[in-house]
């Protein structure tokens, strides 16, 4: 269902999720780009392969590696389950 604010209508899945990140109603954790690609090249992972390992769609690690869309708590725990390593070593440091 599209969300309405003032006159304009947003259909947009990904701009109603930045709506709701500072809203404080949905968390998105930052990742490190250059870490999670590293950790994937390391393992000598497509994206593909990485996909079916996980269970984390291609497209939602393409933008993660881009810098394109933050993560979940849930799908960071996927996708380090998936390349062996602990949870926080994809995150970025504060």
């Amino acid at each position: 269902m599209p969300m309405r604010c003032s006159n304009f209508v947003f259909r947009s899945s990904t701009f109603s999720r930045r709506i709701n990140a500072r809203s404080g109603r949905l968390r998105v954790m930052e990742v490190n780009t250059q870490k999670l690609k590293e950790l994937r090249r390391r393992r000598v992972l497509s994206m593909r392969e990485l996909e079916a390992l996980s269970g984390v769609s291609h497209n939602t690690i393409w933008r993660m590696e881009s810098g394109r869309q933050g993560a979940h708590p849930r799908t960071v725990r996927k996708l380090a389950k998936a390349l062996g390593v602990e949870p926080e070593e994809p995150l970025r440091e504060e």
